[in-house]
């Protein structure tokens, strides 16, 4: 990655890093915006999803941040500045403050053009970090990053295995912050947003994509990690990793096969090409 986005100026990666923020002054809320085919399809749904986020605190759009059509011409910019002609992630920060607002972005760049689905998966441990169902930010990545931060530092590096979720109730919500999808027999399964779960970007489209290739759908606030190990496949959808495939919990071991028939299904409806 040669080039990145510093408060609306595209420079050289080892130009300034974006402005410092106190503890305490303001949120960050971080979002990765997949790009393939010279198109970001769904950057409108990201900053969508931050102006609920502002608007949930009570504060509008800030002033000296550029509107939206400004800043997808400058991620589009980035990308192509980057040389990134196949797929990839326009990874971006937007801190928001009462005295000033910044935002600055980074290009991951990927491959192919299909939203990606990790092939050879990871195996899954259940977390002893508990995601609370009635934390009103719940639904947005903010929420989770606490979360993620302390499995990141109570894990072995060298495992890099997918952290599973539990609310208050020890029902299942989530999973190393993403969505988690589990399928038994026809039946895709998935934790109900009254769990607490993240509420990603592409879960409807996944949805349907699952519908499309034949399963019913379940979205429930009652799955227990034994519903889970009871299933055939279990697999997250992130909006920074794409489709991750959990090879087992514990001693429990899971196969792919209808996991990849819905991956493609998603990349057919959700991501069509021009």
């Amino acid at each position: 990655m040669e080039f990145v986005l510093r408060q609306g100026t595209i420079l050289r990666s080892s130009g300034p890093d974006a402005p410092a923020s106190r503890p305490g002054e303001g949120i960050t809320a971080r979002e990765a915006f997949w790009f393939a085919n010279g198109n970001i399809p769904f950057f409108g749904a990201h900053l969508q999803r931050l102006g609920e986020l502002l608007a949930f605190f009570g504060h509008p759009w800030p002033p000296e941040l550029p509107p939206e059509h400004e800043i997808l011409r400058l991620f589009l910019r980035l990308v192509n500045k980057n040389k990134a002609f196949m797929g990839g992630w326009v990874r971006a920060s937007f801190h928001f403050s009462h005295h000033t607002s910044h935002y600055s972005a980074d290009v991951v760049p990927h491959p192919e053009r299909n939203f990606p689905m990790e092939q050879e998966g990871r195996p899954a441990s259940v977390s002893p970090f508990i995601k609370y169902s009635m934390d009103p930010l719940a639904r947005f990545p903010l929420s989770s990053e606490p979360l993620l931060n302390a499995e990141h530092f109570r894990m072995d590096e060298a495992t890099k295995g997918i952290a599973v979720f539990l609310n208050e109730k020890r029902m299942v919500t989530e999973a190393s912050g993403g969505a988690l999808f589990c399928i038994s027999k026809n039946n895709l399964i998935t934790p109900a947003p009254a769990t607490g779960a993240i509420r990603i970007i592409y879960t409807d489209h996944l949805l349907r994509a699952a519908s499309l290739s034949g399963f019913q759908v379940t979205e429930t606030d009652r799955l227990t990690l034994t519903d889970v190990m009871n299933c055939e496949e279990v697999f997250t959808v992130s909006e920074e990793e794409g489709f991750r495939w959990i090879t087992g919990i514990d001693d429990k071991r899971f196969v792919k096969t209808k996991t990849s028939l819905i991956w493609k299904q998603f990349n057919r409806t959700a991501f069509p090409t021009p």
